[in-house]
């Protein structure tokens, strides 16, 4: 566990403002949880407490709509999103145990270590340097897909997300130094990375769930980018390109369709994302899923 992060223990939930007098009694950072439908009880806080929280979770439900992501503006210290469900499932472990430790375990999931290996119905990884390796790739993601037992669309939508990661890695993570600018924003072109860079992609399964997981050798991605893609596509309702060429709906579809998604943000040095798919023959199940979101660094 990092240094950084061994103090945290302590997990304020905000029930009541009155809570916000937990803050008194506490020494070390702490991590504070607040539902969407009391989050403006944020505003207005003294800097002392701010001083005290080193993330936020922000807990939202169905009737919250679509836009989850644009308190991220007011309160950057947003770092997670857990749908009530998946909050009340955790809550246990994240009072009783360090808050770290639940840090480094979604940290240490980026490589799926935590995936049992004895389950594991297929494993892939590619190691891509020119953009035109992406085609081949795509090929052997979408057989090694098709057979699961899922619904008719679901090859498809592997499909989407894989593109959508892969190519990110190409034609947005890989940007001029001094202007800070895609290098090629054009998803058309062709190129090769320069020497000493790549972007890795894996893929495998076991019964229950379907692993993406990208790593470029940038880290160029910032959690602001993160949100602002997010908050920009969930509000504004088209496909576009911005103008860096970035996707505009990707990673909110892909936020749509998860079960979970992880990025651990390195700067300078590399971007992980790893993206969670519930394995069902049923549309409705899937559909039905609220997505996790995890953001490290």
């Amino acid at each position: 566990m990092s240094m950084e992060l061994q103090n945290f223990t302590y997990l304020v939930h905000l029930k009541s403002p009155s809570d916000f007098n937990a803050f008194d009694q506490i020494e070390h950072p702490a991590v504070l949880s607040v539902s969407l439908d009391n989050i403006n009880w944020l505003e207005n806080r003294s800097e002392a407490i701010w001083t005290k929280v080193k993330f936020i979770i922000l807990i939202y439900s169905e009737k919250n709509g679509d836009d989850l992501f644009g308190h991220y503006l007011r309160f950057p210290k947003i770092s997670f999103l857990f749908s009530e469900e998946r909050y009340a499932e955790l809550l246990p472990s994240l009072k009783d145990s360090n808050f770290g430790e639940f840090i480094d375990q979604a940290s240490s999931s980026m490589n799926l270590s935590s995936v049992d290996k004895a389950k594991v119905k297929f494993e892939k990884s590619f190691t891509l340097t020119n953009t035109e390796e992406r085609w081949l790739a795509y090929s052997e993601i979408k057989e090694l897909v098709e057979p699961l037992p899922c619904f008719l669309g679901f090859p498809d939508i592997v499909g989407v997300i894989a593109s959508e990661l892969i190519t990110n890695g190409f034609f947005d993570a890989y940007r001029d130094v001094g202007t800070d600018k895609p290098v090629s924003p054009d998803r058309k072109s062709k190129f090769s990375l320069p020497e000493g860079h790549s972007v890795r992609f894996d893929i495998f399964a076991d019964d229950e769930f379907l692993w993406l997981y990208v790593k470029d050798t940038f880290g160029t991605l910032n959690k602001a980018d993160i949100f602002r893609s997010l908050h920009r596509a969930a509000t504004e309702k088209t496909v576009k390109l911005d103008s860096d060429g970035g996707a505009g709906l990707g990673l909110y579809m892909i936020f749509l369709w998860a079960s979970e998604m992880i990025f651990k943000l390195t700067e300078n040095q590399s971007t992980e994302i790893l993206c969670k798919l519930k394995i069902t023959k049923r549309n409705l199940i899937f559909e039905k899923q609220k997505a996790t979101l995890i953001i490290l660094g």
